[in-house]
């Protein structure tokens, strides 16, 4: 886990220098067959480092492309990794494409997750063909976006919810419009789940 970070430490000077609380550890060096313990232990290493060397804290995400790809898994190394300081970031788009759903959600305190990323995922598309560059808008795919807001609720969640798109034909777009309207229909989501 730590490998993967160190290479971006510039962009965790900048995170830290901007205010940001948290940086993704994103444990896209991790192994096949991975041993947790070790995992842990790395993971609570880059959070000292983190904290005492950048005044940021790194939480860990799971992708479905890396063998730490489930939020059961993220969440297991994080509680083992012992640090009052340990969370996880939550996405949708990866807690649906990799079959965990969403029940755990308000199974766990909020307090756990460090940010919640935000997204749809698209209808009429087999799920094991879903990568990262067919996330949508929120609103404009098959998610139940209702249900999983108001678990996150549940939770005790109350940090911040982050729109995460990675979808190129958002990329071809103007920057500004396609800002506001992922931030309309994030809101208008949130709205109408009552939270």
């Amino acid at each position: 886990i730590a490998a993967s970070v160190m290479p971006a430490v510039s962009a965790v000077r900048m995170a830290s220098a901007v205010g940001c609380e948290f940086v993704q550890a994103i444990p896209n060096q991790i192994g096949a067959g991975y041993d947790q313990q070790m995992a842990a232990a790395q993971y609570r290493r880059l959070l000292e480092i983190g904290i005492e060397d950048y005044n940021i804290k790194p939480a860990l995400v799971f992708v479905k492309m890396f063998p730490l790809a489930r939020f059961g898994q993220a969440a297991a190394v994080a509680l083992d990794a012992d640090h009052p300081e340990a969370r996880i970031i939550p996405d949708t788009y990866h807690m649906y494409i990799t079959g965990g759903g969403f029940e755990a959600l308000p199974k766990m305190d909020g307090d756990m997750y460090a940010i919640f990323q935000y997204n749809d995922a698209p209808a009429g598309m087999a799920i094991e063909a879903m990568e990262d560059e067919h996330r949508v808008y929120p609103g404009d795919g098959i998610l139940p976006l209702t249900d999983i807001l108001q678990g996150l609720k549940a939770s005790g969640f109350r940090r911040c919810v982050s729109l995460e798109l990675y979808n190129p034909a958002y990329h071809a777009q103007d920057p500004l419009s396609v800002s506001k309207t992922g931030l309309a229909k994030t809101v208008a989501t949130i709205e109408a789940a009552g939270v």
